[in-house]
């Protein structure tokens, strides 16, 4: 996938894991209900083989156009 963002709505109660290949239509891949309100997340990213069992230098990834918006953009 070429946009990954996980999203939370206050009004849903909810928070979104979402794809899309062109960041303006987005495919929602999982939802969860929370339970207690979102006031801050950690958000780790992975990707590609594990080094250890495929060797050293197994696999490129390259991150850009991260970005962290504090404000609900799609409710």
């Amino acid at each position: 996938h070429r946009w990954l963002r996980v999203r939370h709505s206050s009004s849903a109660n909810s928070v979104y894991w979402e794809t899309s290949t062109d960041g303006t239509t987005w495919v929602t891949l999982a939802s969860a209900t929370v339970w207690t309100p979102v006031t801050t997340a950690r958000i780790l990213v992975y990707s590609g083989p594990n080094a250890a069992a495929c060797g050293a230098g197994a696999a490129t990834v390259t991150y850009d156009n991260l970005s962290v918006n504090a404000y609900e953009q799609n409710p």
